[in-house]
């Protein structure tokens, strides 16, 4: 009897006799600490019950570590409770060679503990019971999707604001565009949606030409203004040496024709009234020139709004169309189901026809056998060779 006893030196238990605790695996998620002490407490005392738990949800994990008061209870309960099923699920239970609780740190206050509460739950209290558990953890996911939210809002503001930072009005334009032009190559588009895509490129487009007269407008106002800004500094200097020299034309004429002509030479230009009327001259073409040139972009910025116009009306015309073709093609099918049914009718009319005139020749026939029949009878009566009965 003493070499089964378990504990003993031949046992495979005596690897463990210095632990007190026993790990328990495959435990139902409905039980908890004061279950399993309930249970376990049948070998032995348990001074302590480790149930682990969720750190966010509170709930089972579905193992704990318990520990008994003898460490030859955890002998029996391994031997006894490995492989038993409770609720369900199969247990397995161990030893543990070296197992050593974390205890809560002594030297934590009360606002540290409310502070962990309120990271995890989102108030300073944990959760007691079931449904307390289950409202707390609802909350923390209705505010946890509410967060995810916002946050992805904030991000897709801040990346629609870093794509469009030092966009123009135009490009932006531009940009929309494409994504209609984007919309139109889907397939799977119904006809509100592609009508409404159709009206939104044309409102677009409309802006695009407006956006685009006004900057081309605006470049002209500047090239005129360009054009009509004075003169620069060289016909300034010639003018002034001009000047001086004419003053001092009686005391000393040939150093002023002198610097006229060194004036001449270095700007390559005739000074005085002929060299003024040219720049004048020059000045009056370029303004013909620019206006000219503004005209023509304006004529073809008119033609090319008018053959966009023109584009928007025929596809306008085109989608007109279509939908004509499918209201016939509808009035089509509904003559053809008309047909088919006036088809139908003439048939299972000519057939009630045909049937009621069967059964007129079927009675009279019948009739007519009928007739026959009491034409014979009367015809034997009649008879004078026939034998009378003698009374």
């Amino acid at each position: 009897m003493g070499m089964n006893v378990a504990g003993t030196a031949a046992s495979w238990h005596e690897g463990y006799k210095n632990s007190a605790y026993i790990y328990v695996g495959g435990i139902s998620f409905d039980l908890n600490e004061g279950d399993l002490v309930t249970v376990f407490s049948q070998y032995g005392q348990v001074t302590d019950c480790n149930l682990m738990r969720d750190k966010v949800t509170g709930k089972s994990r579905g193992f704990a570590f318990i520990k008994y008061a003898d460490t030859r209870s955890t002998v029996l309960a391994v031997d006894n409770f490995n492989g038993i099923k409770l609720l369900g699920r199969q247990l397995r239970v161990d030893h543990v060679k070296k197992y050593k609780r974390k205890e809560e740190d002594p030297n934590k206050s009360d606002e540290d503990k409310k502070e962990s509460d309120t990271e995890v739950w989102g108030h300073d209290k944990h959760p007691t019971d079931a449904t307390e558990l289950d409202s707390a953890i609802k909350e923390k996911k209705k505010l946890d999707k509410m967060e995810r939210k916002r946050l992805k809002k904030e991000k897709k503001k801040e990346k629609h604001k870093r794509r469009t930072e030092g966009e123009t009005t135009i490009q932006r334009i531009q940009r929309r565009l494409a994504k209609c032009d984007a919309i139109d190559k889907k397939t799977d588009l119904t006809e509100e949606e592609q009508h409404y895509n159709l009206l939104k490129r044309i409102h677009l487009e409309k802006l695009l030409k407006k956006e685009t007269r006004k900057q081309k407008l605006a470049a002209e106002q500047t090239s005129t203004a360009t054009a009509l800004e004075p003169p620069t500094a060289t016909t300034t200097t010639t003018t002034s040496t001009t000047t001086t020299s004419t003053s001092g034309a009686a005391a000393a004429p040939s150093t002023s024709r002198r610097n006229d002509a060194e004036v001449q030479s270095r700007s390559g230009k005739e000074t005085g009234p002929t060299a003024r009327a040219e720049s004048d001259s020059g000045r009056k073409d370029k303004e013909t020139t620019s206006n000219g040139k503004g005209e023509r972009d304006r004529g073809r910025d008119r033609d090319r709004d008018r053959d966009r116009d023109r584009e928007s009306d025929r596809s306008r015309d085109r989608d007109r169309d279509r939908s004509r073709e499918r209201d016939r093609d509808k009035e089509r099918d509904r003559d053809r189901y008309r047909e088919r049914e006036r088809d139908r009718d003439r048939g299972q009319r000519d057939r009630d026809r045909d049937r009621d005139r069967r059964r007129g020749h079927d009675s009279d026939e019948e009739r007519g056998t009928d007739r026959k029949r009491s034409g014979s009878a009367s015809g034997l009566d009649n008879d004078p060779k026939r034998p009378r009965n003698s009374h």
